[in-house]
């Protein structure tokens, strides 16, 4: 080797290390912003995962609620249809008498439970809206896990490293919305 590639070689091994102890510095200067991001993001999560967790238990108490009532409207119109098929034959004929009445009035209080359950379906929050939330909390959540990730690898050193998060559980209740 010669003296002008001898003087490259140091002149690039100087660069290197100037490299290096520049780079050292910038990632020191960030370390103290990289770690109240890395607050940041921790507080959130921990604010949104029991969100979720409670959002996943509602949805899925209105959807049996919800499956109870339809249950509970189908049973009453089966027994309509066969009060209906069990009509008195003088019924059309003889409408004040005692056992048409009888029939009449338990017929009508049928309908009656049959349109108070139809307004208690109406009456139930929208299921479809709160999946939604829940659909965008479960996104939120990964997002920050994601950030959380890259934050803890920039401060080890480690950045470039592929996420080792996982995706955030939704128990199947969230899921087949969109």
């Amino acid at each position: 080797m010669n003296t002008e590639e001898t003087l490259a070689a140091a002149s690039v091994a100087a660069a290197e290390a100037e490299l290096a102890r520049a780079k050292a510095a910038q990632a020191a200067a960030r370390r103290p912003e990289l770690i109240a991001n890395l607050k940041v993001v921790r507080k959130e999560l921990r604010t949104l995962r029991p969100k979720f967790e409670k959002l996943k238990a509602d949805v899925m108490n209105l959807q049996a609620e919800h499956d109870n009532i339809l249950r509970a409207i189908a049973w009453r119109e089966d027994n309509v249809s066969t009060m209906l098929a069990s009509k008195p034959a003088c019924a059309d004929v003889l409408p004040d008498d005692a056992e048409v009445v009888q029939w009449a009035a338990a017929l009508g209080e049928k309908r009656t439970e049959i349109a108070q359950l139809r307004s208690a379906l109406a009456a139930q929050p929208d299921l479809y809206g709160l999946r939604l939330s829940g659909v965008e909390l479960a996104q939120r959540i990964q997002s920050l896990q994601y950030s959380e990730s890259s934050l803890l690898n920039a401060l080890s050193g480690t950045s470039g490293k592929s996420w080792a998060g996982k995706q955030v559980e939704t128990g199947g209740v969230l899921s087949g919305v969109l």
